[in-house]
């Protein structure tokens, strides 16, 4: 019986030693694989720094190209507004040369280009002791004419591509400033474009038009067609 225990004893400690070295193995991989997920660890917290890095400059990029985006905007806004300027500007020059076509025999032209147009406006101002805002001033009008066979009576008109409600309020301004000082003054715009609700206003107002391509108002007709004094 003690033999059979001894015997049985003996592969108790046998059995106790390979679960001892079983365990020994368990740990050791456990310390290996715990080592690995370690640096698999570290792995996905550089790679989530160098995303969340990405994906700033990413931003940065996205909001660097909107802001482009705009200025390119602001700058094509700006060019077409300085070409809308230059256009507009280039078609005043060309009213002030077709003045004798579009309103008759007469004389005048443009005030910043003929001294001799505001020296004539003035006097007349001077003597009534008139001293205008610019949206009034004659003498900033796009045009003042003077009909031959009217000597008494000045145009005043205000040019404009598109004729806006602002072009009949100044066209009609700087003639009643002219009438306030005793000049018999007519205020006219000339465009190549009058929409309807402006073309209600001007009649509404007492502004004559000249349309390219649709011709004069019956107000400004009559006015070329003034007899001779």
């Amino acid at each position: 019986a003690i033999e059979t225990l001894t015997g049985r004893v003996d592969r108790l400690e046998e059995a106790v030693t390979r679960l001892t070295e079983a365990q020994t193995r368990t740990e050791q991989a456990i310390e290996t694989l715990t080592g690995r997920v370690d640096r698999l660890e570290e792995a996905v917290t550089r790679l989530t720094e160098a995303q969340t890095r990405t994906e700033e400059r990413l931003g940065r990029l996205e909001e660097a190209v909107t802001q482009l985006a705009e200025a390119q905007v602001r700058t094509e806004k700006r060019l077409d507004g300085e070409i809308g300027r230059r256009e507009g500007e280039r078609y005043e020059r060309q009213v002030a040369l077709k003045a004798y076509v579009l309103l008759g025999p007469g004389w005048g032209g443009r005030p910043e280009i003929r001294p001799e147009v505001p020296d004539r406006v003035n006097e007349a101002l001077a003597r009534a002791g008139i001293v205008p805002d610019d949206e009034a001033n004659p003498n900033l009008a796009d045009l003042l004419w003077w009909p031959k066979n009217l000597p008494d009576t000045v145009i005043v008109v205000e040019a404009s591509l598109v004729i806006d409600s602002s072009d009949v309020a100044r066209a009609r301004r700087r003639a009643e400033t002219l009438r306030a000082a005793g000049l018999e003054a007519h205020p006219v715009v000339v465009g190549r474009v009058l929409p309807d609700r402006v073309r209600e206003l001007a009649a509404e107002r007492g502004v004559e038009y000249y349309i390219e391509g649709e011709g004069p108002s019956a107000g400004l007709v009559r006015l070329r067609q003034a007899p001779r004094g």
